[in-house]
């Protein structure tokens, strides 16, 4: 049902191991604090934070873009995602996050 990043970035803080996090939300279950960083959905800017309970809108769940790490709170979220433009400066000198990502898969 839903994408995941090969490489998912994940947040130490996380109490779920990533498959089991992966197991519970292709099941269904979207209770708990987690939040999700994915592609954006609008395809222009370059990622999203959003909180886990935000996939029980069927849209969503139809049209969720990839989803590229995972974090307990949005502040580990933001976290990550300073992982990841550092890590897109490190291999392409820029800060196309979007394109980086979307290379990597």
């Amino acid at each position: 049902m839903f994408t995941w990043y090969r490489s998912l970035y994940y947040s130490d803080r996380m109490k779920e191991t990533q498959e089991h996090l992966k197991n519970r939300i292709e099941e269904g279950d979207f209770s708990g604090s987690c939040y999700l960083i994915t592609l954006a959905y609008n395809g222009k800017d370059n990622l999203d934070i959003r909180p886990l309970r935000s996939l029980q809108h069927a849209y969503l769940q139809e049209k969720l873009p990839l989803i590229i790490g995972a974090a307990v709170s949005k502040k580990d979220a933001c976290r990550l995602v300073e992982m990841i433009a550092q890590d897109c400066m490190r291999e392409q000198g820029d800060a196309n996050l979007r394109s980086y990502l979307e290379k990597q898969e």
